[in-house]
């Protein structure tokens, strides 16, 4: 570095290492009186303090690190609990299928054709769950039918 103009300039780029006292790259600044102070000084840092730990190095430019095995097994059990989630997913759909299924045969039973005005109501009616309850709580097939006629006529859906 420099500083006797009043701005510092440092010389070097990236990844470059900083020469220590004493390497070929500064040889001038090793004066006979800083020699001994220098082997004074061997191993420590004019900069700061001295970690007595060990220091563990970091590559900027670097590959990531390598996945610890917690992290591996946090995506495997997310991965699982997703696969079952659909799954579960899956089987309510079908369940809600296959029960707007037997409720369009119902209203056939019931004397409304396949593919009538009144079965594609139903149809629509059926999508909501509390309806399709409703409907299966109708015991008579005339107030099944008239429930399907005035639910469609004064409820929004």
């Amino acid at each position: 570095m420099d500083s006797k103009d009043g701005k510092l300039s440092c010389v070097g780029g990236i990844g470059d290492k900083t020469p220590s006292s004493g390497s070929e790259d500064n040889l001038d600044s090793m004066s006979p009186e800083n020699v001994a102070r220098s082997e004074d000084n061997a191993g420590r840092s004019s900069v700061g303090p001295v970690s007595q730990g060990p220091g563990k190095e970091h590559d900027v430019d670097g590959a990531p690190p390598k996945k610890t095995k917690s992290t591996e097994c946090y995506i495997e059990h997310r991965s699982e609990s997703l696969i079952k989630s659909i799954r579960n997913e899956r089987i309510a759909m079908t369940r809600e299928q296959e029960e707007v299924i037997e409720l369009l045969q119902l209203v056939e039973e019931d004397g409304v054709p396949n593919g009538s005005a009144l079965y594609f109501i139903a149809t629509e009616l059926f999508r909501s769950p509390a309806r399709r309850a409703s409907y299966r709580s109708i015991t008579a097939a005339e107030n099944r039918i008239a429930w399907l006629k005035w639910t469609w006529e004064n409820v929004k859906t």
